[in-house]
């Protein structure tokens, strides 16, 4: 009876944890970032930028779209897999 009894109780916890809701969730962090009115500078020609380039955890943060573009590349963003594409023209 007591096998019954446990057989029963874990088979009704199985269907139960089988039986909840997964639930899948972007995550959103903050970060504190320096802003020191870095320039870009591309073939010794400064670029402006709406984006302004900032520093966090010792790395230096620059808007590859517009760098990219400025180098001649092109930039696709496929937000159903988050991938950046960047394509320059002599690519093989």
């Amino acid at each position: 009876m007591k096998k019954k009894i446990i057989s029963t109780t874990m088979c009704l916890l199985l269907a139960a944890l089988f039986s909840l809701p997964v639930v899948a969730q972007n995550i959103t962090k903050n970060i504190s970032a320096t802003y020191r009115g870095i320039k870009i500078f591309i073939n010794s020609k400064e670029q402006g930028t709406d984006l302004e380039p900032f520093i966090y955890n010792n790395s230096t943060y620059v808007p590859l779209r517009f760098v990219s573009e400025k180098m001649n590349a092109s930039v696709d963003w496929d937000d159903k897999t988050n991938t950046i594409s960047i394509t320059t023209e002599n690519a093989t």
